[in-house]
């Protein structure tokens, strides 16, 4: 969060609006998250972009948060949720049954 938040979209805001500033901070939040997505689930896969977009519409999400509280706990404790619920429905599918 301290960087994709506080510098990217800090930063960014400085510059522009703040609608622009978290698209431009979450489309690079973004990519830094395909090379995963493309490695886990095949690049230009149906998953990867279904993934993807979920990805971008979080980072918008977290930096409205961090951009309405003034704080960087908020997007931090709700990106540590959203982590910690992907880890278990990951194990789910990995050692389920």
């Amino acid at each position: 969060e301290y960087y994709w938040r506080w510098f990217v979209f800090g930063r960014g805001r400085e510059l522009v609006p703040v609608w622009p500033a978290a698209i431009v901070g979450s489309l690079a939040f973004t990519a830094h998250h395909v090379v995963i997505l493309g490695k886990y689930f095949g690049w230009g896969s149906p998953a990867q972009i279904l993934f993807s977009l979920g990805v971008t519409v979080g980072g918008v999400v977290w930096c409205l948060l961090y951009d309405r509280a003034r704080t960087l706990y908020a997007p931090w404790i709700s990106h540590a949720i959203i982590d910690a619920a992907i880890f278990v429905v990951g194990y789910d599918l990995v050692f389920a049954g």
